[in-house]
């Protein structure tokens, strides 16, 4: 899990802005975790934005924001129809930055002080196009909670996800075939607690760019499961535009 001193995300982002701080994550949670550790879980649109202004060196800048979403789908936590979320001044590369008729997934914390809601650095908030995997456990509550879940997502090289793709999932000596769905999203429930190696298969004409493992990660594209937990990894490639040379 994050640690308990990580700050909530009540911030923005402002490209090339001195007041930017840079930001780095140790690891993604995985979904179960995220779910588990949010005081609220929804999809939602944010409906409008109100910048709080503020000066920096002798100009002015955004300073913070108030979001109002509109709840679409809950999932958990929710008790009204809109939410309202705060940002503050000091922000990272890692925060939001709230924009009238976003549609979001949150995993939301309530914060007393404020009276309002927001989201922690690198968590697992994301737009919803971008939240295929999460949505498909979400949406299997309370029966994907009952069992392991090994899951992730293919993204080409467009940023479109990669359908129909093969992946081993490889534990021990037993080795298992999945494919994507029309999302890029692979998934496989009730795998026997231990360690996986998760192997995509590359598709024609691309390279694996880079891939990141969410939940207990051993070594690389290595995952733990344990009893009741879920994990996985995410993959993203490139073209491959290296040219094979005729015989």
């Amino acid at each position: 899990m994050k640690a308990l001193t990580i700050f909530f995300v009540f911030m923005t982002i402002i490209a090339f802005d001195s007041n930017v701080l840079a930001c780095s994550c140790a690891r993604t949670e995985s979904i179960c975790e995220a779910f588990a550790r949010a005081d609220a879980v929804f999809a939602g649109i944010v409906e409008r934005v109100e910048d709080k202004k503020g000066m920096l060196d002798g100009r002015e800048i955004i300073a913070g924001q108030v979001a109002y979403v509109q709840v679409v789908e809950a999932f958990k936590g929710v008790k009204q129809s809109e939410m309202v979320f705060r940002t503050s001044a000091y922000r990272t590369s890692c925060d939001v930055s709230y924009k009238a008729g976003h549609r979001w997934l949150f995993y939301a914390s309530y914060d007393k002080a404020s009276n309002a809601w927001g989201i922690f650095q690198c968590d697992r908030s994301n737009d919803l196009e971008s939240a295929a995997d999460d949505l498909l456990y979400l949406r299997g509550l309370p029966g994907s909670a009952q069992r392991t879940r090994l899951s992730g997502t293919l993204i080409g090289a467009s940023g479109q996800p990669l359908t129909g793709a093969k992946v081993k999932v490889i534990g021990g000596e037993q080795t298992y075939e999945l494919y994507t769905n029309q999302n890029g999203v692979y998934e496989a429930f009730g795998l026997p607690p231990g360690k996986y190696s998760i192997k995509p298969a590359t598709p024609p004409n691309l390279k694996q760019s880079w891939s990141a493992a969410t939940g207990l990660v051993r070594d690389g594209n290595i995952v733990l499961l344990e009893a009741r937990s879920c994990a996985g990894v995410d993959f993203w490639y490139k073209q491959n535009k290296a040219i094979k040379r005729s015989k």
